[in-house]
């Protein structure tokens, strides 16, 4: 397991990227509170959220032929949609801007997949989803609730 390092010399054939939710990354954060340089910023500083967004398209640049990247897209007690975090938001802007469907969707329906939260979900059980020969959940007493919901 790598850190997200510089990596531009490292080249990896399935590059996993793990966690990249919105307010996780780009590192922030409040500044030490002694700290009497980042009072008044100059131009030079260290930016840490700028090393962030290198270090990431050094990381897309690393992949050889996998890239994952992950985060949580909905909210665990709410079942809220989450935003990726802005420079996975960005890449999927580049991606959209640069590939063209010819049904005319955006290219990000291509490459992102959305995975269902609660374990009961019916997708869960639904042979055929893309990326998955047979279904995902084998638990039979999670697959009563599901069956229970649907109306054939």
């Amino acid at each position: 397991m790598f850190t997200l390092v510089p990596m531009r010399s490292v080249l990896l054939r399935v590059l996993c990227l793990v966690g990249l939710a919105d307010g996780a990354f780009p590192r922030g954060g409040l500044p030490d509170g002694d700290d009497l340089l980042v009072r008044v910023r100059q131009l030079g500083d260290h930016d840490r959220r700028a090393e962030d967004r290198q270090l990431l398209l050094d990381a897309v640049l690393a992949a050889g032929d996998h890239l994952v990247i992950t985060y949580a897209g909905r909210d665990e007690r709410t079942n809220e949609v989450l935003p990726p975090a802005v420079p996975v938001n960005e890449l999927l802007s580049v991606i959209d801007a640069s590939v063209r469907l010819g049904d005319g969707r955006p290219a990000r329906e291509m490459v992102v997949r959305h995975h269902p939260l609660p374990p009961t979900d019916p997708a869960c059980f639904a042979p055929g989803v893309p990326g998955v020969v047979g279904p995902r959940g084998f638990d039979r007493r999670r697959l009563r609730g599901p069956r229970a919901g649907w109306r054939t």
